[in-house]
């Protein structure tokens, strides 16, 4: 058995899920505060005793509750209060203050639009594409060159 798998008796859990578990509390508790950094993966790894993956799998699970937020090459930072939220969407608008909240509806309408915009050119692009087959398909077979040496000649 490997120590992802594993459970600590004290608690039962399995390991990324006390490790999750802790990090929970110190969120609520206010211990690690909104917008504060949480610790680093090594560091949890360190802490804990635990394995990359371990930690990511608990860092997975707080963010899928909306309890962090993960910035590429920035770290993972704890989220603020009430601002869960269903993973690949914002914020939802109604928690936030009123101009951030119509920016947040802007950015939601625009991506809306981004992926329509994208599904358009996808039909247009195989629909080009199609035709290109179709007219290539057309065309007689171009004669080979009569001899390699052709493109060597100088103008002289």
């Amino acid at each position: 058995m490997n120590a992802e798998n594993e459970t600590d008796d004290s608690t039962g859990l399995l390991t990324f899920e006390r490790i999750a578990e802790d990090l929970r509390g110190q969120i609520r508790s206010g211990k690690l505060k909104p917008g504060r950094l949480l610790p680093s993966q090594a560091k949890l790894m360190k802490t804990y005793r635990a394995s990359s993956l371990t930690v990511q799998k608990a860092t997975r699970l707080l963010r899928d509750e909306g309890l962090v937020v993960s910035r590429q090459g920035r770290g993972t930072f704890a989220a603020a209060p009430g601002q869960a939220r269903e993973p690949g969407t914002l914020s939802q608008p109604a928690k936030l203050p009123a101009d951030l909240a119509d920016t947040t509806q802007e950015l939601n309408d625009v991506v809306l639009r981004m992926d329509q915009t994208v599904k358009d050119l996808t039909i247009r692009i195989s629909s080009l594409e199609a035709r290109h087959r179709t007219r290539d398909a057309k065309k007689p077979a171009r004669p080979a060159a009569s001899s390699p040496e052709r493109g060597n000649r100088r103008a002289g």
